[in-house]
């Protein structure tokens, strides 16, 4: 069990106090571990001109999570991706994936139109350690026209290796 340290003095000296613990106790305090089993969640865009910028297989179209340090690995609980906002269709249905993950995601564009849809789906993806997840351009013809945005819903851990 963690132990804090004591305060003594005015309530102004107690935030002043408490704020110059080091990171680890207030970490401990507030209940945030580094590593562990702590499910943490992000929401990231991906608009429709960074899609169209990744015009060759192998670019990078984002970074959706960045790497996680030196020792330390993603696990992907669940990723969701939402198509919205979209005007006009995108004229081809590349192959976009995870880099460097190992699991079950899939992004397609087949078919998604103007209407909002769920467009991928993952659970239990993970990364190689100290990789960063990057949406790429794997395969196919790049789209050359379209718009609509892109939403990831991610529920990830930061695990040590």
């Amino acid at each position: 069990m963690a132990t804090y340290p004591e305060y003594r003095g005015t309530p102004r000296n107690f935030t002043w106090q408490f704020l110059n613990q080091p990171l680890s106790v207030l970490k401990a305090a507030c209940g945030i571990t580094d590593g562990g089993s702590s499910n943490l969640t992000t929401t990231v865009t991906v608009t429709a001109a960074e899609v169209l910028a990744a015009t060759t297989p192998g670019d990078t179209v984002k970074t959706l999570l960045p790497s996680p340090g030196a020792g330390k690995y993603l696990l992907v609980n669940v990723i969701v991706v939402k198509f919205k906002d979209a005007t006009v269709a995108f004229d081809q249905s590349p192959a976009y994936g995870l880099t460097q993950f190992q699991g079950n995601f899939t992004l397609n564009f087949f078919g998604l139109g103007t209407t909002p849809d769920i467009a991928g789906y993952g659970n239990g993806v993970i990364a190689e350690v100290d990789q960063s997840l990057d949406l790429k351009f794997n395969a196919g013809t790049a789209p050359s026209a379209g718009d609509g945005n892109f939403i990831f819903e991610i529920e990830y851990q930061i695990l040590d290796f």
